[in-house]
């Protein structure tokens, strides 16, 4: 009677082998554990990269928000340094999120112009 401990295979496989059948015979099968992963790609998600933003800008709020409530602290003047370095990162965001996305539609275009251009010249004798 061979008896196997369960082991792993590729693919999360496992192979099992049981000892109730007749004549104490061992039956050997493959048992699906988890599903193989599929790999992401930009977009997969629902969000893009959307929540990774809006991360970063709470965050990147937050900071300046702390910055501009130390700076008020020290100097005296409660809400000034706060408007001016919540404004400041309001700003750089919306400048950083113009530039992206401008570059961002750049190379859609560009990909699109070449495919195109390839799919025209493949049909031409």
């Amino acid at each position: 009677m061979v008896s196997r401990s369960p082991r792993l295979f590729k693919r999360s496989q496992a192979f099992v082998s049981l000892k109730f059948f007749p004549n104490n015979a061992p039956v050997a099968f493959h048992v699906k554990i988890l599903p193989t992963p599929k790999p992401l790609t930009k977009g997969a998600l629902s969000g893009g990269d959307g929540i990774g933003k809006g991360a970063e800008m709470a965050v990147g709020l937050l900071v300046f928000l702390g910055i501009g409530f130390g700076i008020d602290k020290l100097v005296g003047t409660m809400p000034v340094f706060m408007i001016v370095a919540t404004v400041f990162f309001a700003v750089g965001q919306m400048a950083k999120m113009w530039y992206g996305y401008d570059s961002e539609m750049r190379r859609h275009e560009e990909a699109r112009a070449e495919a195109s251009r390839s799919s025209h010249s493949a049909g031409r004798p």
